[in-house]
């Protein structure tokens, strides 16, 4: 699932669960209840990073698997294109684009909700996450093709390490297995 903040991206993560009987990872849905905080330092990416690992698990066992993740930049996209590439499973970008009026209509609607499963985001919070966002281009979305990692990685194994610590952990066990 790509997307900026109430796009809608866990709407359709959740009709997508049901429509493929498919596992959700929604890393908010463990930083809540964890940290009370949508980042936590750097725990995030170690979250993420341990969904990542469970997610491989998942399609180890021939199980589908959605990460409602928002995956911002492109080489988040590309190392999590690579994952799936490698392990066989098959690769699927769900963009959803939002109109500004929609999100912030959308977050004065959020703050009313249950506070377990969604973070409250101001309009300068949002503004930050616009700034950061490198939404898909039409390249990333028709095709099957993976960039070359970015510069300082040699392969895109070491970019998915550094970005999501914890994903690799446990995989040298179950190979062994």
């Amino acid at each position: 699932m790509v997307g900026l903040p109430a796009a809608g991206k866990t709407h359709r993560a959740r009709q997508l669960e049901s429509e493929l009987a498919a596992l959700r990872f929604s890393p908010d849905e463990f930083m809540i209840p964890l940290f009370g905080d949508p980042e936590a330092g750097e725990k995030r990416y170690v979250v993420e990073g341990r969904l990542i690992w469970v997610a491989r698990q998942a399609l180890a066992l021939g199980v589908s698997v959605i990460l409602d993740f928002g995956v911002w930049v492109r080489a988040e996209r590309m190392a999590l294109r690579h994952l799936a590439q490698t392990g066989g499973a098959e690769f699927r970008m769900v963009f959803l684009p939002v109109e500004r009026a929609v999100q912030l209509r959308r977050l004065v609607q959020r703050s009313g909700t249950d506070g377990t499963t969604t973070f409250a985001i101001t309009e300068a919070e949002l503004d930050r996450c616009h700034a950061m966002f490198e939404a898909p281009a039409p390249d990333e979305l028709e095709s099957d093709g993976i960039d070359p990692p970015p510069t300082r990685w040699d392969s895109w194994d070491g970019w998915i390490a550094w970005r999501w610590p914890s994903s690799f952990l446990g995989a040298a066990a179950s190979e062994r297995d």
